[in-house]
């Protein structure tokens, strides 16, 4: 045995608590050559029998039998065995160190990995098909998404066709969400960032009373009670953060509009692109009010400057929040009413590009669901696992997998692969798994990476032409 093999040995030993002693007298060929076996050999009575006289059975000389030679045919020639001709080379084990890492996936966690696999393939071929499908259909009129260049050559064409003071009441009409936006952003993060603060509240205040033990105990429920109420308003917060990129992209949600000037539907429109916004901010400020009846329940005049402060904050959110869904309501009043000069109706060119503009960003938004939809399985966060199975997963080891097939450490569903050196992973199947699944595992896994790629490409796709338009339309 090499001393390779040797230490790949002691491997399996050391990381699965073999007994090498049990593992040698299981392997095949364990015994020794020499040893007999019982049962196996000639019987006692199995050797040559004696004739004498006089017994039951007597010899008899055998018949004479007259062989004919048969007519003489000559052989037909052979063919030369191939000079130097060598059997195939077996494929060689792959090399691993003395001290591999290594990454044990349970059978639990493939069984759950396949299961969520066969729920999400769907979602994702659909999406995929649905974005080839976009970007098809642009490309048979002659568009090519991904052209920053051939986007702003048309903008350019286009835009000096617009009366120059309709334009410029839409471009400040613009700046006022910018605006809005911004300074909504700022205040919800000033909001996230009182959490520390009041995480610190015990030491800041020093509540711990050494003469009342029962007054330092409700003090620290007060206190623990505040907290809670704060991680509540953190993640209240973020999820109106969440929702301010889609309304700072007027152009991509308001093209709809330019049909809809003066009707009851502009003003429904442009509602249902920040009802989510209202809602949102709703269950923001009632988190923050529980807050500020704690910060006021706690009584200590340490935290009076940080309740004042929060009121404060969410009356200015609040009224960010208006300034924001009023300069998006004028905004898309502003585009629906764009005339051409001469008080013309609104270029038709100009419509084709915000409508291509809204259809690459309805796709995004497609696969960004789904996507999102895709991480709340368990399953697809387990960032080793997976790891382990980014193709390819490495070169199968059939003697590993061999060995702890024979021993309690591992069993006949139990496959080793190499993936370097240094790194070694053992798979456990589940009952019923066999390891071409296992391998095509790998694969989907990988179509999942792809799909991940693909969304990062469409969010891209979107900014770009965002950033192209909105230098057309800045101050």
């Amino acid at each position: 045995m090499s001393g390779s093999t040797v230490m790949q040995d002691q491997w399996v030993f050391d990381t699965f608590g073999i007994n090498p002693a049990d593992y040698a007298a299981a392997a095949p060929g364990g015994g020794s050559p020499n040893e007999e076996v019982p049962g196996v050999g000639p019987a006692a009575d199995d050797g040559p029998k004696q004739i004498t006289p006089g017994s039951l059975i007597t010899a008899a000389p055998p018949a004479p039998i007259t062989l004919t030679p048969a007519p003489h045919k000559p052989a037909a020639p052979q063919p030369a065995p191939p000079q130097n001709a060598a059997p195939p080379a077996a494929a060689p084990e792959p090399t691993i160190d003395p001290s591999p890492i290594f990454t044990i996936v349970s059978a639990e966690q493939l069984g759950r990995l396949l299961e969520t696999l066969d729920q999400v393939e769907a979602k994702v071929q659909d999406a995929m098909a649905a974005d080839s499908a976009m970007r098809a259909g642009l490309k048979r009129r002659k568009i090519d998404v991904r052209d920053k260049d051939a986007l702003a050559k048309r903008l350019a064409q286009v835009l000096p066709a617009i009366d120059p003071e309709a334009m410029k009441n839409l471009r400040s009409a613009k700046g006022l969400v910018d605006t809005a936006g911004d300074g909504l952003r700022e205040t919800l993060i000033e909001i996230e960032t009182g959490k520390e603060r009041l995480l610190n509240l015990k030491k800041l205040t020093g509540i711990s009373r050494k003469d009342d033990a029962e007054a330092d105990e409700k003090a620290k429920e007060e206190a623990h009670e505040i907290a809670q109420h704060y991680d509540l308003v953190v993640q209240s917060e973020k999820a109106v953060l969440d929702i301010l990129p889609e309304l700072l992209n007027p152009f991509a949600w308001a093209s709809g509009v330019l049909e809809l000037l003066g009707t009851d539907m502009l003003k429904d429109k442009v509602e249902d692109h920040y009802k989510e916004l209202l809602t949102k901010n709703k269950e923001l400020s009632t988190h923050l009010d529980k807050v500020i009846v704690a910060l006021n329940k706690f009584g200590r005049e340490e935290t009076k400057t940080e309740r004042e402060h929060i009121e404060k904050l969410v009356k200015l959110k609040d009224e960010r929040v208006t300034h924001l869904t009023t300069a998006c309501t004028n905004f898309a009043s502003d585009l629906a009413s764009l005339p051409a000069k001469g008080s013309g109706a609104t270029p038709a060119a100009l419509k084709e590009i915000l409508d291509n503009y809204r259809e690459v960003d309805e796709q995004r938004k497609k696969m960004a669901m789904v996507k999102k939809a895709i991480e709340k399985n368990p399953a697809l966060r387990d960032d080793e696992m997976l790891k382990s199975l980014h193709p390819p997963i490495g070169t199968f080891d059939p003697k590993l997998t061999k060995k702890l097939a024979m021993t309690s450490a591992g069993g006949s569903a139990t496959f080793v692969y190499v993936q370097d050196p240094g790194h070694v992973t053992v798979f456990h199947l589940p009952s019923g798994m066999a390891q071409p699944v296992l391998e095509g595992i790998a694969t989907r896994v990988n179509k999942l990476k792809l799909f991940d790629a693909a969304v990062h490409e469409a969010a891209a796709l979107v900014e770009s032409w965002k950033s192209t338009i909105d230098s057309q339309f800045s101050m």
